[in-house]
C-alpha cells in the first residue's frame, strides 16, 4: 500500500504548529522523524501489559497534556479530526459513538504504540498510555 506523503509546506506548518506551544508536562517524549518509521517492533514487555482506561484526576491532566502536545495538531482539540493537519492526513472523528465502538481498547493502544498510516509510533510509559487511552475515549459525544 502506498501512502501520498504530504506537501512540503504541510509539513512545514506541522512543525510550526507541533512546535509553538510550550510544553506542559516535562516527561512527555516529543516524537522525532524517526519516529514515522514503523519498522520497529514494541518492546514486548510494554505489548502484554495490561492498561486500565479508568482515568484517575493525575491520569485526566496527563492524558489531557500528551494530546495537546502530540495528538491534536492532527486530530483536533477534542478528537474530531478537525486539526491543522486533518486536510492533510484525513484523521478520524473520534468523537463519533460509532467510530468508539468500532475499536478496541487494545487497537487504540496498538495504534499509539506502533503508529499507524502517517501517524508516528509513540514510545510511552504505561500511565502515559493508559492517560492516552483515556483520552481518546472522552471524546464520544454523548
Amino acid at each position: 500500500m502506498h501512502h501520498a506523503r504530504a506537501p512540503f509546506p504541510a509539513v512545514l506548518l506541522l512543525f510550526a504548529f507541533a512546535c509553538s506551544k510550550a510544553p506542559s508536562a516535562a516527561t512527555l517524549p516529543l516524537w522525532t522523524a524517526t519516529d514515522h518509521d514503523h519498522s520497529g517492533t514494541p518492546n514486548a514487555d510494554q505489548a502484554a501489559a495490561p492498561i486500565a482506561t479508568a482515568a484517575s484526576a493525575p491520569a485526566q491532566s496527563l492524558g489531557a497534556a500528551l494530546w495537546d502536545r502530540q495528538c491534536s495538531t492532527c486530530h483536533g482539540p477534542t478528537g474530531r479530526g478537525d486539526g491543522p493537519m486533518a486536510a492533510a492526513l484525513h484523521p478520524p472523528n473520534m468523537s463519533l459513538m460509532a467510530w468508539q465502538k468500532s475499536k478496541t481498547d487494545a487497537e487504540l493502544l496498538a495504534s499509539i504504540r506502533n503508529g499507524k498510516g502517517a501517524m508516528p509510533r509513540f514510545s510511552l510509559a504505561d500511565d502515559a498510555l493508559a492517560a492516552a487511552l483515556a483520552q481518546v475515549r472522552s471524546f464520544v459525544q454523548k
